[in-house]
């Protein structure tokens, strides 16, 4: 019977908690979990736990929400676990190197993108907008540099067309977790390997800003889909109709020609408008402090006609 071995669990965002639930489901409990600290939402300000500290709660399950990291009593704490690995997903911040040497064997991530390609904060969503036709989940141990540790295993998955953050994400939750209960399973009875991450292919993404959600219509229309796609969550995709902001939710490319944010159509099936190459058919949108509604029910009210613009 293999050694069953401690870990403590690093996480904060719906991808970091979904991980860990099935851990949790596969018999695989840790000792003590680490999140961000509640943070202040909505009107009143109200302080909001993460997704994986909500979890941690449920499940009864020791929680830490350091405001700091690099400080000698959380690295007491976590030293008194007696952890044999950290688990690493989405924590959302840098675990200092004092902190990393701490397991017995090492930090293990699980990281949603093929690294070396897409380290860094927002791999999903810069893949998508990059328009990548296939991605994975790399599982690979930490070191002091972000993403860049040897790798323990990856699993790759093709795109679809209409997939974006939100289902290509749940698909690299699915795979994530099998694969990360594999790695575990290999580090159990010591037979495993690492591959060194070749640092010519490494790629870094960047925390994402509100400003990279404005659709430039000079784009052609796949690009401008690729950022609707990618951006779904946050910070959206938005254009202007007069002084009306407007999120694209879906759409799809189609042939039209016409000048870039010019409507060329409308009907029941959306709002067609011209591109830098092509058009997009816009299906659904959110208006600013709106509902979700079929551009249709936008166009019933509102004048909207060919020729008018979006900016």
């Amino acid at each position: 019977m293999p050694k069953k071995l401690n870990f403590v669990y690093f996480g904060s965002s719906f991808f970091s908690r979904e991980i860990l639930l099935r851990l949790i489901e596969k018999g695989f409990l840790p000792t003590c979990v680490v999140s961000k600290p509640d943070m202040p939402a909505g009107r009143g300000l109200k302080l909001i736990p993460t997704q994986v500290s909500s979890l941690a709660r449920e499940k009864n399950i020791p929680l830490l929400k350091p405001k700091l990291l690099n400080v000698l009593p959380l690295e007491e704490e976590l030293a008194s676990q007696k952890p044999d690995f950290f688990i690493i997903a989405d924590y959302g911040k840098i675990i200092p190197n004092r902190l990393l040497k701490v397991p017995k064997l090492f930090p293990v991530c699980v990281h949603p993108s093929l690294l070396p390609l897409y380290r860094g904060a927002t791999p999903i969503e810069t893949f998508l907008a990059d328009g990548g036709v296939e991605t994975g989940v790399t599982i690979f141990a930490v070191n002091e540099r972000v993403d860049a540790g040897d790798i323990f295993r990856q699993n790759k998955i093709s795109v679809e067309a209409r997939d974006n953050f939100f289902n290509l994400r749940d698909k690299l939750i699915k795979i994530g977790a099998e694969l990360l209960i594999e790695v575990l399973k290999s580090i159990q009875v010591k037979k495993y390997s690492l591959t060194v991450q070749d640092e010519s292919q490494a790629t870094v993404t960047v925390k994402l800003v509100k400003e990279m959600g404005r659709i430039n219509w000079q784009n052609d229309a796949s690009r401008i889909l690729n950022k609707i796609r990618a951006f779904i969550e946050w910070p959206g995709s938005f254009t202007y109709f007069g002084k009306i902001r407007i999120n694209i939710i879906l759409a799809q490319v189609v042939r039209g020609t016409g000048a870039p944010g010019e409507i060329i159509s409308l009907d029941k099936k959306g709002i067609i408008v011209s591109a830098g190459k092509d058009a997009l058919l816009i299906e659904r949108i959110k208006p600013e402090g709106k509902n979700n509604m079929d551009a249709w029910a936008f166009v019933c009210g509102h004048k909207i006609v060919p020729g008018k613009k979006f900016t």
